[in-house]
């Protein structure tokens, strides 16, 4: 799970933890998987991932499951 308190958002924290995470799934090959928020996904897909699915969660309450594919170094 990512994310950051409300009073750190839009300082590029969570951009940062993202970026770590996702260059330790690059130097070994693997691609990355998540189930994103509505609010999330942008960050996301500014990031590579791309929705497979979007399934309802609860009665109004919508999320995506997203894959990214390794970049290789």
């Amino acid at each position: 799970m990512l994310g950051t308190l409300p009073q750190f958002n839009g300082r590029g924290i969570g951009s940062r933890l993202l970026r770590w995470g996702l260059d330790r799934a690059d130097e070994k090959g693997v691609p990355t998987f998540l189930a994103s928020t509505p609010a999330g996904r942008p960050l996301y897909e500014k990031y590579g991932f791309e929705a497979v699915e979007e399934y309802e969660v609860i009665p109004g309450y919508f999320q995506a499951s997203m894959v990214r594919e390794a970049k290789f170094l």
